[in-house]
């Protein structure tokens, strides 16, 4: 179980989709702006 769940979280931090859902989702974007370096930095 520990494999499939690493194999996802790797897959999701190379989607492009997945990071701007992340990144714009009013639910995380909070801690994305705090916790998550971008370009502004």
């Amino acid at each position: 179980m520990d494999l499939v769940l690493r194999d996802a979280l790797l897959l999701a931090a190379r989607s492009p989709r997945i990071e701007r859902m992340i990144t714009t989702l009013p639910v995380t974007r909070h801690v994305v702006e705090r916790y998550v370096p971008g370009d502004g930095i």
